[in-house]
């Protein structure tokens, strides 16, 4: 899932297992407010808003607007950055190959199928591909 080249520069295995719940909980379930995800997580507020702040600061989260509710402030919503990294998916036949790119989101950017595409086991081929 979520490696470690997002999380360079923290030094803590906690830390790094806080961020990598978050993010889990956002491919899960979709968007939530922080006060959501302190409960599911079983954190702190501070401690979850302190989380949600890096990982914005490295373009994974960002928001996506507020929950409006019958009285007082109205909590920030926050989600996956669709843009911040994209993964390649290849299915690759004897005669074909079906490519796709989605991004950070789970949603298809790009696909492409039955691209002709002969396999064998030479340099050349492994060029073309």
């Amino acid at each position: 899932m979520v490696k470690n080249l997002f999380f360079k520069s923290d030094k803590s295995p906690k830390n790094i297992q806080i961020k990598k719940d978050i993010i889990t909980h956002f491919i899960s379930t979709g968007n939530d407010t922080i006060s959501e995800l302190s409960k599911i997580l079983d954190l702190s507020v501070p401690t979850i808003t302190k989380f949600i702040s890096e990982l914005m600061d490295q373009g994974l989260i960002g928001e996506f607007g507020k929950v409006h509710t019958p009285g007082g402030r109205h909590p920030i919503v926050y989600g996956l950055n669709p843009t911040s990294a994209y993964f390649v998916g290849v299915d690759m036949t004897r005669h074909h190959l079906h490519i796709a790119l989605m991004d950070f989101t789970g949603n298809i950017v790009e696909k492409q199928l039955g691209i002709s595409y002969t396999y064998e086991n030479t340099p050349e081929s492994l060029d073309q591909l």
